[in-house]
């Protein structure tokens, strides 16, 4: 049983189901200006309920909302024509922030997938 002040107190839901999500395939440019095609799927779990329910949001939207503003800015770094070597660099420098991100809302990363969509051949 708990009991609420009216007025002073309020009760709040938090959703601690585990999350698993593959987010729609996204277009970007790499710095030599060439299109290429990337598709990320997410994985993670609350471990410390008390600090995602301190957060003003969603968890989850704040969480992918992280990831999508990571590959965004990370962009830059790669280049079509090194994108085979610098690919797994790039994806685990993503994770790694990601993690660090997640751990301040209470979250674990359990898993993180980035997949190149794109031809392996510079297009004509």
């Amino acid at each position: 049983m708990i009991v609420l002040i009216p007025f002073v107190e309020s009760l709040r839901r938090i959703s601690i189901e585990p999350l698993s999500l593959s987010l729609p395939i996204q277009s970007a440019i790499t710095s030599d200006e060439i299109p290429i095609q990337l598709q990320a799927s997410l994985d993670a779990e609350v471990r410390e309920p008390e600090l995602v329910f301190s957060g003003a949001r969603d968890w989850r939207i704040q969480l992918v909302s992280e990831l999508q503003m990571l590959m965004k800015e990370k962009l830059e770094e790669l280049d079509f024509d090194n994108l085979e070597s610098t690919f797994p660099t790039w994806v685990e420098s993503i994770r790694d922030e990601l993690k660090q991100y997640a751990g301040k809302l209470g979250v674990e990363i359990t898993g993180l997938s980035i997949s190149n969509l794109s031809p392996r051949t510079r297009p004509e």
